[in-house]
């Protein structure tokens, strides 16, 4: 008999080697020291002046369709604990994260140690042409860093197909 796997593939949104884009409150930066995977994280420091909100965007180099897709892992490191829901990521269709598809909440995380994290998208029917994945603030924490690498959406099996063969003919 055969096993024959039907899925999708995963789908980069970020792989963090390049530098996001941040707003006044927020210095962003490719850290090429403290990352998990490839040459750089994106390292965004937040002002003490900064509230809540969008802090850092990278818009997408071509859009992506994750609309068969239900999480999202990165990497994500703190300098703070966190509770869950403090931070977000965005996934957008639009440059710039300007009208944002969906805020995802981040989980517990615990100061300054890198934590794959895995979220899940809770409505990814309109999510056909993600063009930006994003951070943002939902709780004002004051001053501190954060570090993003591998934002990447999770391909799945769709479907297994078994083919069986009777031995004893």
């Amino acid at each position: 008999g055969s096993v024959v796997s039907e899925g999708v593939t995963n789908k980069t949104l970020s792989n963090a080697d390049t530098v996001w884009t941040g707003f006044t409150s927020s210095t962003v930066t490719a850290d090429t020291t403290d990352k998990k995977e490839g040459t750089a994280s994106a390292d965004i420091v937040i002002s003490v002046t900064s509230t809540t909100g969008l802090v850092a965007y990278k818009d997408l180099d071509a859009t992506v369709d994750i609309s068969k897709i239900d999480s999202i892992q990165l990497w994500v490191k703190y300098t703070t604990t966190t509770a869950s829901g403090d931070l977000e990521l965005v996934v957008d269709d639009s440059a710039g994260c300007g009208s944002v598809l969906e805020n995802i909440d981040l989980p517990v995380l615990v100061a300054n140690t890198w934590k794959l994290v895995t979220v899940g998208i809770s409505d990814n029917s309109d999510m056909t042409a993600i063009k930006c994945v994003g951070l943002n603030v939902a709780t004002d924490l004051g001053a501190y860093t954060i570090n993003l690498d591998e934002v990447v959406a999770q391909g799945q099996a769709t479907a297994l197909l078994l083919t069986l063969i009777n031995t004893l003919e």
